[in-house]
């Protein structure tokens, strides 16, 4: 839990400098959430193959050092929740794709992976304004989007109320 806590303080330092344009968890359900995108394998992966569970979006890039020390938090937020009705879809804005895949490969990164490369113009990143990596959104079983933040330490709260509904 120590580690845990340390992991959270020293990301949030980190974020504190990359992520000023993006809003704390704020809810939004006004925005069109279906989306569509390539997963790593070539296969396409839409928001609304998951309906039913709730869904963490993940903004995310190989080449964001913030991001990357977000990864085990992300990994044990997954190991702790993914028999629940949950899903998280990482949508990478690299345009290496290669870079991508391996980072995936390298760091057992199990849950759904997406991504364009088409870097800040990726399609997805753009529908939802998305000006910093990491940003996180969290969509209900409905598929409506009920909020954003850069604070990971805002999410979890958030999905449990959302997975005891």
């Amino acid at each position: 839990m120590r580690l845990l806590t340390a992991i959270l303080a020293a990301t949030t330092t980190l974020l504190s400098s990359c992520t000023s344009e993006t809003e704390p968890f704020m809810p939004n359900a006004t925005v069109a959430s279906e989306f569509t995108q390539t997963d790593q394998q070539g296969n396409p992966v839409s928001l609304s193959d998951f309906r039913g569970d709730v869904v963490l979006v993940e903004f995310w890039a190989t080449w964001c050092s913030p991001c990357r020390a977000h990864t085990p938090l992300v990994k044990d937020l997954w190991g702790r929740y993914r028999d629940s009705a949950f899903t998280i879809i990482g949508v990478s804005l690299d345009n290496d794709l290669n870079a991508w895949r391996a980072y995936i490969q390298e760091n057992d990164l199990s849950w759904v992976h997406v991504s364009d490369g088409r870097y800040w113009n990726n399609a997805v990143a753009r529908q939802f304004n998305v000006r910093a990596t990491p940003t996180f959104m969290l969509f209900d079983r409905k598929g409506q989007r009920v909020g954003s933040t850069w604070r990971f330490s805002e999410i979890e709260g958030q999905l449990r109320t959302l997975l005891a509904n």
